[in-house]
Protein backbone atom coordinates (compact mmCIF):
# COMPACT_ATOMS: atom_id res chain seq x y z
CA UNK A 1 0.00 0.00 0.00
CA UNK A 2 1.17 3.18 -1.19
CA UNK A 3 0.34 6.52 1.82
CA UNK A 4 0.76 9.99 1.07
CA UNK A 5 -0.11 13.00 1.99
CA UNK A 6 -0.97 15.28 -1.22
CA UNK A 7 -1.43 18.95 -1.17
CA UNK A 8 -2.70 21.63 -2.88
CA UNK A 9 0.52 23.61 -2.79
CA UNK A 10 4.43 22.41 -3.35
CA UNK A 11 4.75 21.01 0.15
CA UNK A 12 6.59 17.54 -0.08
CA UNK A 13 4.52 14.77 -0.75
CA UNK A 14 5.45 12.14 1.96
CA UNK A 15 4.72 8.50 0.43
CA UNK A 16 5.67 5.81 2.71
CA UNK A 17 6.03 2.57 0.70
CA UNK A 18 4.52 -0.82 2.31
CA UNK A 19 6.24 -4.08 2.44
CA UNK A 20 6.23 -5.00 -1.31
CA UNK A 21 6.91 -2.27 -4.11
CA UNK A 22 5.83 -3.75 -7.51
CA UNK A 23 4.59 -2.63 -10.88
CA UNK A 24 1.43 -1.12 -9.85
CA UNK A 25 2.64 0.44 -6.60
CA UNK A 26 5.11 2.26 -9.24
CA UNK A 27 1.80 2.98 -11.06
CA UNK A 28 0.06 4.52 -8.73
CA UNK A 29 3.74 6.64 -7.85
CA UNK A 30 3.24 7.84 -11.80
CA UNK A 31 0.17 8.69 -11.51
CA UNK A 32 0.56 10.82 -8.05
CA UNK A 33 3.67 12.19 -9.75
CA UNK A 34 1.38 13.73 -12.65
CA UNK A 35 -1.20 15.03 -10.12
CA UNK A 36 1.18 17.87 -8.14
CA UNK A 37 2.44 20.42 -9.17
CA UNK A 38 5.52 21.14 -11.44
CA UNK A 39 9.30 21.23 -8.69
CA UNK A 40 7.08 19.50 -6.22
CA UNK A 41 9.05 16.71 -3.86
CA UNK A 42 7.76 13.53 -3.68
CA UNK A 43 9.62 11.91 -0.50
CA UNK A 44 9.80 7.88 -0.88
CA UNK A 45 10.24 5.83 1.68
CA UNK A 46 11.11 2.39 1.44
CA UNK A 47 12.54 1.82 4.87
CA UNK A 48 9.56 -0.84 5.19
CA UNK A 49 10.01 -2.52 1.68
CA UNK A 50 10.79 -6.39 2.27
CA UNK A 51 10.33 -7.11 -1.39
CA UNK A 52 10.63 -4.80 -4.35
CA UNK A 53 10.88 -5.77 -8.41
CA UNK A 54 13.06 -4.47 -10.47
CA UNK A 55 10.32 -3.77 -12.93
CA UNK A 56 8.64 -1.34 -10.92
CA UNK A 57 12.20 0.43 -10.21
CA UNK A 58 12.63 0.61 -14.00
CA UNK A 59 9.01 2.10 -13.72
CA UNK A 60 10.23 4.66 -11.28
CA UNK A 61 13.39 5.63 -12.68
CA UNK A 62 11.81 7.01 -15.77
CA UNK A 63 9.56 9.23 -13.95
CA UNK A 64 12.96 10.70 -11.95
CA UNK A 65 14.30 11.14 -15.39
CA UNK A 66 10.81 12.15 -17.44
CA UNK A 67 9.26 13.76 -14.93
CA UNK A 68 8.43 17.49 -13.34
CA UNK A 69 8.29 16.62 -9.74
CA UNK A 70 11.79 16.09 -7.74
CA UNK A 71 12.22 12.65 -5.93
CA UNK A 72 14.12 12.19 -2.82
CA UNK A 73 14.74 8.76 -1.55
CA UNK A 74 14.95 7.34 1.77
CA UNK A 75 15.50 4.05 3.01
CA UNK A 76 16.86 1.91 -0.35
CA UNK A 77 18.89 -0.99 -0.13
CA UNK A 78 22.27 -0.48 -1.45
CA UNK A 79 20.99 -2.70 -4.21
CA UNK A 80 18.18 -0.56 -5.24
CA UNK A 81 20.08 2.46 -5.09
CA UNK A 82 22.42 0.94 -7.65
CA UNK A 83 19.97 -0.90 -9.64
CA UNK A 84 18.51 2.60 -9.87
CA UNK A 85 22.33 4.39 -11.10
CA UNK A 86 22.13 1.43 -13.64
CA UNK A 87 18.71 2.54 -15.08
CA UNK A 88 19.62 6.37 -15.49
CA UNK A 89 20.41 8.40 -12.24
CA UNK A 90 24.37 7.99 -12.14
CA UNK A 91 24.12 11.18 -10.06
CA UNK A 92 23.26 8.62 -7.25
CA UNK A 93 23.21 9.92 -4.48
CA UNK A 94 22.72 13.48 -5.25
CA UNK A 95 18.83 13.05 -6.00
CA UNK A 96 18.32 12.42 -2.47
CA UNK A 97 18.88 9.23 -0.50
CA UNK A 98 19.13 8.15 2.79
CA UNK A 99 20.63 4.43 3.11
CA UNK A 100 18.27 2.10 4.79
CA UNK A 101 20.20 1.70 8.60
CA UNK A 102 19.93 -1.96 9.65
Amino acid sequence: MLESNTTADTTPVRVAVAAQFTQEKASSLHQLALRVPPGTSIDLYFGEVRECQDAALLLLARDVITGTAHFVFHGLTHHQAVLLGYLGLPAWPARGWTPRRH
